[in-house]
């Protein structure tokens, strides 16, 4: 499933900007503003985010040395992945864990 929210960190990754520039954008309204996901939880639509990518100017400048690097837009896009797919908590996990030991084990005796 894709995720529908981004966290600024991912925002920043994916645009290959700094946090404090995004948070910079969004201060000067430049930039969509986040969404509020819970009392304490923002996140910026991944809808949004594309939109804004995709209304950028086109640049007459050569492009720098650095650019054209997918491995940034790989992690983020892994990361939202992870998100979404289910996990078993610690502790179950340690139970399996435990219970594959124990029947590794030779009976005493």
């Amino acid at each position: 499933m894709k995720a529908l929210f981004l966290s600024l960190t991912e925002v920043a990754e994916v645009l290959t900007l700094s946090t404090a520039t995004i948070q910079e954008l969004v201060r000067e309204k430049q930039f969509p503003p986040p969404r509020k996901l819970s009392s304490c939880r923002v996140g910026w639509l991944l809808r949004e985010v594309e939109a804004w990518a995709e209304d950028r100017p086109v640049s007459d400048l050569p492009p720098p040395p650095n650019t054209g690097s997918t491995k940034a837009f790989r992690k983020v896009l892994k990361a939202a992945d992870e998100m979404h797919a289910p996990k078993a908590s610690a502790s179950i996990q340690r139970g399996v864990d435990q219970t594959a030991e124990q029947g590794n084990r030779k009976p005493s005796g």
